[in-house]
């Protein structure tokens, strides 16, 4: 048998490394999926259903004065958890539905401003959809008790 010619050893050496490039690949996929659904910083916001329907606060970032509520609802959110809007206390609040399949943000004025259904996998942005879903899923329930900064305080 003759001696492997350079451009077998060439074959040979690429497989390994390209092996190992979709190994890095997909690990870093993975991490990056993991940083984007578990970040530093952030108030929990568990509702009636307990941990099954998870959304978190995530306070602002350098500097940034916003807290944003964000939905994850794993594989329906599956790039980046959903932004729902901004929560801030007194201007902005986080409620659930009695039953704890909807997550709703309401502003001072007592408005619905945007909800998500955990069931339906669904967005909503519009006062009287969301009015009509919360009485279906038993009226609007607790109200998510802790802000960032320690801002607790409701609105009227």
């Amino acid at each position: 048998m003759p001696p492997p010619t350079k451009k077998a050893k060439a074959k040979k050496s690429v497989a390994p490394l390209i092996l190992k490039l979709m190994l890095l690949c997909s690990l870093s996929f993975s991490l990056f999926t993991w940083w984007r659904f578990h970040p530093s910083g952030v108030i929990a916001v568990v509702g009636p259903a307990g941990q099954t329907n998870w959304a978190f606060i995530q306070t602002g970032l350098f500097g940034d004065p916003a807290s944003v509520l964000r939905v994850s609802d794993f594989p329906h959110t599956l790039i980046q958890p959903l932004p729902l809007g901004e929560v801030e206390g007194a201007k902005s609040r986080a409620f659930w539905s009695a039953d704890g399949s909807v997550l709703v943000t309401r502003g001072s004025d007592e408005q619905y401003q945007a909800a998500y259904d955990f069931t339906d996998h669904r967005t909503l942005h519009h006062w009287v959809d969301i009015t009509e879903l919360l009485k279906s899923r038993g009226g609007l329930g607790p109200e998510q008790p802790n802000y960032p900064g320690g801002k607790s305080e409701k609105g009227s």
